[in-house]
């Protein structure tokens, strides 16, 4: 019987980290699959990034396609994947294909504001600052006291 490998992100050896990564659980794909907000957004929601979902309004921030915009029309989180309407390439059938876009290449201009629950947990939830606030160690002197 195999034995299952807890916690692999603790581990530095790169095989391990993609195997991670391609392996994850879709819930905790989700949380990576954020998005940069624009900074209009970003002043009134009070986040740098949030996840991105169908009917949200994206530029595209990098590469041969930037500069474009348009709404998002899926989100394949098991392959990390943000596709776009109207921005799709021809294959040599013919058939229009869609592009897949990274979520770090993209940037949100424009929030789809239909799910009410989305957009409570967005508003109610304060900014992570990511700076830890280092306790102060007691000295000899003040624990004796």
């Amino acid at each position: 019987m195999k034995s299952i490998v807890v916690g692999l992100t603790k581990s530095a050896k790169p095989r391990k980290q993609r195997a991670y990564f391609f392996g994850m659980p879709l819930h905790k794909a989700q949380k990576s699959m954020a998005v940069l907000l624009s900074k209009p957004l970003r002043k009134e929601l009070g986040k740098r990034a949030i996840g991105a979902r169908k009917g949200d309004g994206v530029r595209v921030m990098r590469g041969n396609r930037s500069g474009s915009e348009g709404k998002v029309t899926r989100v394949y989180y098991k392959k990390r994947q943000v596709f776009i309407e109207n921005i799709v390439r021809k294959k040599s059938s013919g058939a229009e294909v869609g592009i897949a876009f990274d979520n770090s290449n993209l940037m949100l201009i424009e929030l789809d504001r239909k799910d009410e629950r989305r957009l409570k947990r967005i508003q109610t939830k304060p900014e992570k600052t990511g700076k830890k606030r280092l306790k102060k160690k007691k000295s000899k002197k003040e624990v004796r006291e």
